[in-house]
């Protein structure tokens, strides 16, 4: 009885050991079948009664619990709801004895209407009436039709065998006003729809018999396969980020097969059994399922179970690692700055695959997939861009961004802001709210030439993947009121969602997942995937992060060291007597004015010695004494002059290292390319993961700046 009777789900699969519930509702359209006229009873579901049986054996079985409307009524083989007579149809509830239509908010039940009543409009979905030409006198809106508990019996049960179970569900309806049945149901011409009380007699009547049932299979699990989905953890290929610890990611899936008894004691040579290997999709069973018929027991095999829990243990990589833009490992520079107001070019729309790894899980609870095929997660929305589009030298530019999945905001998903100046590269980072909002904001560089336009990348990072948009500013002369609310930039745009489990490596070498279901029926044994290789990124030879190189022809600098260096924000470092040279030990924020003159950052490198090489390290560990090295060139210099040179290493857009040194560019330093260095301690406490040394020189009017990314790492964790 479609719309009127009904039962859910219709069908089911569970692993043994899990509770399954039933629901039946008494629909809405029961309110049409009010009996024949003067029959003396509302519309309703009578006498309903819940049996269970095994239908692999053809035994009956028991409930562990079940309701009837609001009431708790027990378990059992059989549940009888006749004492709580009606069920009352959907829109309509229990009210003394009788069902009364359930009133939206704002209306109330008057005799068989909902109304509610306003002197200027009526509610929308709501009817006026009149009483006067131009007065409302109620609004009359329809009732609710959504089934409630007061519409519904739920029955619960388990089991401790894979087998078939069959729920039935049998009562009364009204007939129609003609006194007439719906198709699927029986007339029954005297039925007691309701028993005498000492203040009423027994209400008799001719009925409808109806009967629903549903199907449910405990499917004991015996195999759970692992699938990866797409390329290889490190993307199939040599990784080359510069980073021993860290590499592209993968995704996988892990779908349950089971086996349900269909029934015992059969001929399987008989007429009526299906080959053993045919297909049993037919009989409503998941894509795959066979029959298979042994030893007098005919059974479907290679069912999927879907949500079933699981425990999943990564070796040699991270499951729920820590991702970040690969831009910041990339081993040649990135877009070159447009000349125009053009945006860098980018996909939007094209999911990309971030750098992850530290810190991450080796071992997480979660469920096996449902066993669609493709599977599919959605849809993700995105945009992001500058918030003012203009902002002066020294001023502050902002940068937003939503996402959303299936329409709903998402929090937590990672923001990276990259601005591209003609000498450097200036970022910002945030992370999305509740709202599925992020914000953040950089400086622009005292020095850039107003007019000028930078391209600035938005990078967001989800569940593994990388969605990038990009827009750009132009540096001005004053300050533009930022738009309220502040609006993100190009976009929205739309991409698949992550589907599956996100795994990255922690290293060079294979990495493995093994996936284990433990269940709470002790007819249940455990089963394992066993290990299952998602990728095996193979070593390289670390390269690092963008730089401009020395020329070859050059001869590599002898460099000049700065004081030794402390990791308090604003330290005052002491001159530390080297080989070659001892600078100013005086630490200082504000550079002299001097005549112009021409010199630039070559390279930023984290080295273990003070040879001006230039190979820099990827990582280092806790308590470790590196240099911060600074290669830099000369090519016009009208007289010696004072400046700056400034050393910081941030993590996370946290600086957590920072000094400046007053030193000098003299004609000695003409021609070639020097270097200079800090001494940096590496803190024993300093957190595992990924780090910034930046570099950045000012004498006269020109500042110059370089990076390099390396990170600390544990000492097990490093790569050769």
């Amino acid at each position: 009885m479609p719309c009127a009777l009904s039962a859910s789900p219709p069908e089911a699969f569970n692993p043994l050991g899990a509770s399954h519930t039933v629901t039946f509702v008494c629909g809405a359209a029961v309110n049409l079948l009010p009996g024949p006229t003067g029959a003396g009873y509302p519309p309703g579901c009578y006498d309903v009664v819940a049996s269970l049986s095994d239908s692999s054996n053809g035994s009956d079985a028991s409930f562990d619990s079940a309701t009837c409307g609001i009431a708790n009524v027990g378990g059992g083989s059989t549940v009888n709801c006749a004492a709580q007579n009606p069920l009352c149809p959907a829109g309509t509830v229990s009210q003394g004895g009788s069902c009364v239509p359930n009133c939206p908010a704002g209306f109330q039940n008057v005799g068989p209407r909902c109304l509610g009543y306003t002197t200027t409009v009526c509610p929308p979905g709501s009817t006026p009436e009149y009483n006067n030409p131009g007065l409302i006198q109620d609004c009359v809106s329809p009732a609710d039709t959504t089934a409630v508990p007061s519409n519904e019996m739920t029955v619960t049960f388990n089991s401790g065998s894979p087998h078939a179970f069959l729920v039935t569900f049998s009562g009364y309806i009204g007939t129609t006003a003609a006194g007439t049945c719906p198709d699927g149901t029986v007339y029954t011409p005297s039925v007691t729809l309701v028993s005498a009380s000492a203040t009423s007699p027994a209400v008799v009547g001719p009925a409808c018999a109806f009967s629903v049932i549903a199907q449910k299979k405990f499917v004991e699990v015996n195999r759970l396969s692992v699938q990866l989905l797409g390329t290889p953890c490190g993307g199939g290929t040599t990784l080359n980020t510069g980073m021993s610890g860290l590499g592209h990611p993968c995704y996988f899936t892990v779908t349950a097969f089971g086996t349900v008894v269909l029934t015992t004691n059969v001929d399987c040579s008989g007429p009526n059994i299906p080959p053993t290997g045919s297909s049993a999709t037919s009989a409503g069973f998941p894509a795959g399922s066979t029959y298979v018929c042994e030893n007098g027991v005919l059974s479907v095999q290679n069912i999927v179970v879907p949500f079933v829990p699981i425990t999943v243990t990564a070796t040699g990589g991270y499951l729920q690692p820590t991702c970040y833009p690969a831009y910041l490992f990339s081993t040649t520079p990135g877009p070159t700055p447009l000349p125009s107001a053009t945006a860098p070019p980018v996909t939007p729309g094209t999911p990309e695959p971030p750098v992850c790894g530290a810190p991450g899980q080796t071992t997480i609870t979660t469920t096996t997939d449902n066993g669609q095929e493709p599977p599919s997660a959605g849809t993700v929305t995105y945009e992001g861009g500058v918030v003012s589009g203009a902002a002066p030298p020294g001023g502050t530019e902002g940068v937003t961004a939503t996402f959303t999945q299936n329409g709903q905001p998402i929090a937590g998903v990672e923001m990276f802001a990259e601005a591209m100046f003609p000498d450097q590269t200036v970022t910002c980072v945030g992370k999305t709210a509740a709202g599925g909002s992020a914000a953040c904001d950089f400086t622009v560089p005292a020095g850039e030439t107003v007019g000028s336009e930078v391209p600035v990348y938005v990078y967001l990072i989800d569940q593994c993947s990388q969605y990038v948009t990009s827009d750009y500013f132009t540096v001005g002369s004053i300050f533009v009121p930022l738009h309220n609310p502040p609006a993100p930039g190009p976009g929205p745009f739309q991409a698949p969602a992550p589907v599956g489990i996100c795994a990255a490596p922690n290293g060079f070498g294979p990495v493995y997942v093994t996936a284990t279901m433990n269940s709470t029926s002790n007819t249940q044994p455990p089963v394992s995937s066993g290990p299952v290789e998602l990728g095996a990124p193979a070593l390289s030879t670390p390269v690092p992060t963008p730089g401009s190189p020395v020329p070859t022809a050059t001869p590599a600098p002898s460099p000049t060291p700065s004081p030794t260096a402390t990791v308090t924000p604003t330290p005052s470092p002491t001159a530390t007597p080297t080989a070659t040279a001892t600078p100013s030990a005086t630490a200082t924020s504000s550079p002299p004015t001097a005549p112009n003159i021409r010199f630039h950052v070559v390279a930023a490198r984290v080295q273990k010695s003070s040879v001006g090489n230039e190979k820099g390290v990827d990582s280092i560990y806790r308590g470790e004494k590196v240099y911060l090295l600074d290669y830099f060139a000369v090519s016009e210099l009208p007289k010696s002059v004072k400046g700056t040179d400034k050393y910081s290493v941030l993590s996370g857009g946290h600086t957590i290292f920072s000094v400046t040194y007053r030193n000098s560019l003299t004609k000695k330093d003409l021609g070639h390319t020097s270097a200079r260095y800090a001494i940096f301690q590496v803190p024993g406490t300093a957190g595992y993961g990924n780090y910034t040394f930046t570099v950045a020189m000012h004498y006269g009017k020109v500042t110059s700046s370089k990076s390099w990314h390396f990170a600390i790492v544990r000492r097990s964790f490093r790569g050769s």
